[in-house]
């Protein structure tokens, strides 16, 4: 009788975690300008937590409203804050 191994189980789930996170970044880099992402990767270092939630709410509206982009460079209402002094809000009008 075999036992599944417990090694080929973390490194299948290393591997999926790692083609995810590279997706991600993929997705990101499409969407986000350089600068964008160089102000996302200073604010992972002092808050990942937020980072992440950022990420995934910019991706989120990526894949579910392809027109989202287009409607932020028309409006002129949007207001999008990211403070690390203040609180942090998210506004999106």
């Amino acid at each position: 009788m075999s036992y599944p191994n417990q090694d080929d189980e973390n490194n299948t789930s290393q591997e999926k975690d790692s083609q995810l996170k590279a997706q991600k970044e993929m997705m990101l880099k499409q969407v986000l300008s350089a600068d964008a992402r160089l102000r996302l990767n200073n604010v992972r270092m002092v808050k990942p937590d937020l980072a992440d939630l950022v990420e995934n709410y910019i991706l989120n509206l990526n894949v579910t409203r392809k027109d989202f982009w287009a409607d932020i460079r028309r409006s002129t209402k949007t207001d999008i804050i990211i403070s690390p002094t203040t609180k942090t809000r998210f506004q999106v009008q």
